[in-house]
């Protein structure tokens, strides 16, 4: 249907997986090129700038710090806890310590383990940082009623292959604290522009999911969807 269709880039493939998305999420999402330009770009929409210190975990897959060295940040690792995640009591001291001063912080669910999330929430709001969540690992996981991804500012998705929400290339999506953040994602996922023809203020990247991914990823959620629904009729 893609090859056929000619319509490669902003199709209605990606329409309906980001409404898919979106549903499941119960914030707006935006499909970007890569999980790592998903980091990039929730950073760039939480407004941090080159210069500004972003925190990231000392142990997590090389892309969370690498998407901070793309919009020219400084990467400062925190120490991490016993389930690996981003130790709690290792950022508050480096809060303390007040400079130079933090602007946001990358915090990875790893291996579908959730960070003490919101803890980190209320150290990020008290010392005015923003927080985006490293989902990479832990599409669908949950804190408590939430989804990962919904808590911070931003959250950060990957569709790469070996993610447990896989297609068949890169992929990526930023789910949205609010429809501002999406609308400004939207414009800094093409090169920065409001429309075909016009330039915004801000100066963004290509980052584009292709329609052929989108339509994998459809096919991929359409059956497990349907799937869960067949259990859930089997229960009742």
């Amino acid at each position: 249907h893609v090859v056929e269709s000619g319509r490669f880039l902003f199709g209605k493939f990606a329409e309906r997986l980001e409404s898919l998305l979106s549903s499941m999420f119960g914030r707006e999402v935006v499909l970007v090129g890569s999980g790592t330009d998903a980091i990039a770009l929730s950073l760039m929409a939480c407004g941090v700038r080159p210069g500004d210190t972003v925190i990231v975990p000392a142990f997590s897959a090389i892309p969370t710090a690498v998407a901070v060295k793309m919009i020219g940040a400084n990467v400062e690792y925190v120490d991490i806890d016993g389930e690996m995640t981003l130790a709690l009591e290792s950022l508050r001291k480096r809060f303390s310590h007040r400079l130079p001063e933090v602007k946001a912080v990358v915090a990875v669910h790893l291996y579908g383990n959730p960070a003490d999330i919101l803890p980190i929430l209320d150290l990020c709001r008290n010392y005015g940082a923003a927080l985006v969540e490293d989902c990479a690992q832990s599409f669908g996981a949950k804190c408590g009623r939430s989804m990962l991804g919904t808590i911070g500012d931003a959250g950060a998705l990957s569709f790469y292959p070996t993610k447990n929400l896989g297609c068949f290339g890169d992929g990526g999506a930023v789910v949205a604290k609010n429809r501002t953040m999406a609308k400004m994602i939207r414009e800094l996922r093409f090169y920065g522009q409001v429309s075909r023809s016009q330039m915004g203020d801000r100066v963004g990247m290509n980052s584009r999911m292709d329609e052929i991914q989108c339509a994998i990823l459809m096919r991929k959620l359409d059956s497990t969807l349907n799937f869960d629904r067949r259990m859930e009729m089997k229960a009742l």
